[in-house]
């Protein structure tokens, strides 16, 4: 890994086009002339991230994408925490096509290069709500190869993400591990959305700790409830809607990534900083939504919130 400070300097216009898609290009050409000044940017290449710091007179601008090899691991990029000072940008597209019209198929995108990750699909059959998470959009079977993780809902308004283990009530071997909890509140009669928490375990070495409850009392719940919850898990809420009193509604400030109104729009922010969020949801086309996350979260985490506002 490269030192920030000894990153290559080079100009604009000597940026390869591997380095940077067509829109990144177009976002630093306009800084350039907006600033009216030589744009020098300087580039740092990760494992399988690319990140293009644009610096101008004026500004300073960073700009995370990600650029990935002609093979590369989906379920490393689901299951690893992104890192701090970045955000990766994914696209969730809603598929109600023939057989999923009932049940409908939500697909995981890249943003930049609308790359196929995963998939997401609620089971047919089931007392309650079940979510089955894969890599392949049409094969949800949950001890295939490529099974990812379920959510489950364990009680009217709470969802359990877990990996594909077992159950430790029916099966004692290859317990599975618990990835996160989101928790719904009660309904503003004056504003469809619902206030919800999230509580994912906390992070330790660059890793997050590992949960495989035997018994409630190893559980995720029971950590986030005991008095040393903060060093065990990371607590997170919606940021809820101000009330306008000249428009006499409700608003929320979003990135222009959302663009159009929806009540499954949502900020997720820590609970001691309201100001940055660490997820933000929304929608920008019909049955297309935008997905940017941030640090402590994993992509899958931040997928299966989105399939809990769905559920709703």
């Amino acid at each position: 890994m490269q030192s920030l400070s000894n990153l290559d300097i080079v100009r604009f216009d000597e940026i390869p086009s591997s380095f940077a898609s067509p829109r990144l290009r177009d976002k630093i050409e306009t800084i350039h002339k907006s600033n009216k000044s030589k744009c020098i940017t300087e580039r740092e290449v990760q494992n399988e991230r690319v990140e293009v710091y644009v610096q101008t007179l004026r500004e300073s601008i960073t700009v995370a994408q990600i650029v990935l090899p002609k093979c590369f691991d989906p379920k490393k990029l689901l299951f690893s925490p992104v890192q701090q000072q970045t955000q990766l940008q994914f696209t969730v597209i809603k598929n109600t096509d023939g057989m999923n019209y009932f049940y409908p198929r939500y697909d995981f995108h890249l943003s930049q290069s609308m790359e196929y990750v995963c998939s997401c699909k609620k089971m047919s059959f089931q007392t309650s709500s079940y979510y089955l998470f894969s890599l392949k959009r049409d094969q949800f079977v949950r001890k295939a190869s490529t099974s990812l993780a379920k959510l489950k809902k364990q009680a009217p308004k709470l969802y359990y993400l877990y990996d594909t283990g077992n159950n430790p009530e029916k099966k004692f071997d290859d317990i599975r591990q618990e990835l996160g909890l989101i928790l719904f509140g009660p309904t503003n009669p004056q504003d469809p959305r619902q206030s919800f928490q999230v509580v994912i375990p906390q992070i330790c070495n660059s890793q997050p700790l590992t949960y495989r409850p035997a018994n409630k009392a190893d559980s995720i719940m029971h950590a986030f409830k005991s008095l040393e919850y903060r060093e065990k898990v990371i607590h997170f809420m919606n940021k809820m809607p101000a009330f306008n009193s000249k428009k006499k509604l409700y608003q929320l400030n979003f990135s222009p990534r959302v663009t159009q109104k929806s009540k499954k729009n949502f900020l997720l922010v820590h609970q001691d900083s309201f100001n940055d969020f660490s997820i933000q949801f929304g929608k920008c086309n019909k049955g297309t939504y935008n997905l940017d996350i941030c640090y402590p979260f994993q992509p899958i985490q931040a997928f299966a919130i989105c399939m809990a506002q769905f559920d709703l």
